[in-house]
């Protein structure tokens, strides 16, 4: 009896659970589902229909069976919309308001505004007429409020982009606050009055003002940067029901200098975009006492607390209680520790030690994805390895490695050791992995990143050595494809050369 055959022995019950579990975590498997039977066909029939991309052919009359098909199940069990091209907003609105259990409305704009500056008038109508809808809207350019005015004495007000949003049914908002030269009043009006918006993502932003309305209790939220203080952050923020936060390296430091702790009691996963993080490798007085203090904050943020989901700790390692993390227990899914120090210079890196890292292991036994730091230079790399591979759900695994290439011996090098390094960890690492076999096993060597090299080794005797394919900054990849093989890769910049053939 093959797989399929014993999911129709289930109960209906049993099988719209599954098909509810599969909708949440991979739709796109259900279309193979629902051919296994006719009972799955029937259950699993309005999940397929629950999202849809708008598109001209659904809109208008189709004399193809399929579409009339496709529309009859649209209306049927349609809940989310999605408009990504520009179409007949007032067919677009009839089509909805025939949708018996419409949610969502996704407005997917693109960075270049392909669907227009403003919210169609005629959707919006419909929105306000259905309060119970939501909008999320997955784009908005945002230019300045007020305009230089070359005739007359004063700015003058121009038509914001955000106006044109019914601010009522929004549920999530990105917005990114274009080249401006005045203030952005009418964004943040416009984002107190969004009393239902429960994400909010910056792609770029400017300082809002204390008197300008407080935003409403979001869920999620993005920050490229913060240099708010407390007391504005105060009358500007409501972090009450903050669960997911996801900021700059640089602004992660000032958010916790602002934000008390108490008010981040509902915070469950924090990420932390690195591209403006420059470890540093020796620590001046200046510097010393900021990174200290951030350790402490870290600390503070996780005590009394053991519900954190996703955690990105970088900093002091050598100062950070590490049985703060460990206390997160079975809540834990995803994890990065590195220390402050990074991997970008030549020597041994302060890591998590063995012991705590196996106390991790046995306490956070739920951990997914982790990014951690190890030593290729000394002599516990292997019982690092070890420890790693007995984490038994971890099936996404990021390692952070130092070079081997160092600049007395780099131009006389003629074997490409960080390769070999990286072929080492996965050769060691992959035959000892228990429970769950790795999807994905990442290798950074040298701290590599998307942006390219750091400021300490960004001269002219590193450049030429890139030029040559000696790159002291490396990311390999192993993934598992579809027939369960694990392939091994390095994944390069565009400017990145290989290493030098040595024929």
């Amino acid at each position: 009896m093959t797989s399929l055959s014993v999911l129709d022995q289930f109960g209906p019950e049993i099988l719209l659970l599954i098909c509810d579990q599969l909708y949440g975590i991979a739709p796109e498997s259900l279309p193979r589902l629902r051919l296994a039977s006719r009972k799955l066909n029937e259950i699993a029939m309005p999940y397929i229909w629950r999202n849809m991309i708008l598109r001209k052919d659904i809109l208008e009359i189709s004399p193809h069976e399929f579409v009339k098909h496709a529309v009859r199940m649209i209306h049927l069990h349609g809940r989310h919309v999605i408009i990504k091209s520009v179409l007949d907003w007032d067919l677009v609105a009839g089509f909805m308001t025939k949708c018996r259990y419409l949610q969502t409305l996704t407005w997917r704009n693109g960075c270049h505004s392909a669907l227009g500056t403003c919210f169609p008038q005629r959707l919006k109508k419909v929105l306000e007429e259905s309060p119970n809808l939501g909008l999320n809207v997955a784009y908005c350019g945002y230019k300045s409020d007020y305009i230089v005015n070359l005739f007359h004495d004063g700015p003058i007000e121009v038509a914001s982009a955000v106006r044109s949003f019914p601010a009522a049914n929004l549920l999530s908002f990105t917005v990114s606050i274009l080249a401006q030269s005045g203030p952005v009043n009418n964004l943040q009006e416009f984002l107190a009055a969004s009393t239902r918006l429960q994400t909010l993502r910056f792609e770029s932003m400017d300082r809002f003002l204390p008197d300008g309305g407080r935003l409403p209790p979001i869920k999620a939220l993005t920050l490229p940067y913060w240099d708010d203080t407390s007391e504005s952050a105060s009358r500007i923020w409501d972090f009450s029901l903050l669960e997911d936060l996801e900021i700059s390296w640089s602004g992660f430091r000032q958010f916790l200098k602002a934000v008390s702790p108490e008010d981040l009691g509902k915070l469950k996963r924090f990420r932390v975009d690195d591209t403006s993080w420059e470890p540093q490798s020796s620590l001046l007085d200046k510097s010393k006492f900021e990174t200290e203090l951030f350790t402490e904050q870290l600390e503070t943020l996780l005590k009394g607390r053991n519900d954190f989901q996703e955690l990105d700790i970088r900093c002091l390692l050598s100062l950070f209680d590490m049985s703060l993390i460990a206390k997160q227990g079975q809540s834990l899914r995803v994890l990065t520790i590195l220390d402050l120090a990074g991997f970008e210079m030549e020597g041994i890196f302060p890591t998590m030690s063995l012991s705590d890292l196996k106390i991790l292991q046995q306490s956070c036994t739920r951990i997914a994805k982790l990014d951690i730091g190890i030593n290729v230079i000394g002599n516990e790399t292997i019982s690092f390895l070890n420890i790693i591979a007995g984490f038994r759900n971890l099936d996404d695994l990021t390692i952070y490695i130092q070079s081997r290439l160092s600049e007395d011996t780099i131009d006389d090098i003629v074997e490409d050791i960080d390769l070999q390094s990286a072929m080492d960890i996965k050769n060691a690492l992959v035959p000892l992995k228990c429970g769950v076999p790795f999807s994905t096993l990442r290798i950074n060597v040298g701290g590599w990143r998307k942006a390219g090299p750091r400021q300490r080794r960004n001269d002219r005797n590193w450049d030429r050595r890139r030029t040559q394919g000696k790159n002291p900054e490396r990311l390999f990849i192993v993934e598992r494809n579809h027939e369960d093989y694990l392939l091994f890769r390095e994944h390069r910049n565009w400017f990145q050369k290989p290493w030098p053939s040595s024929d």
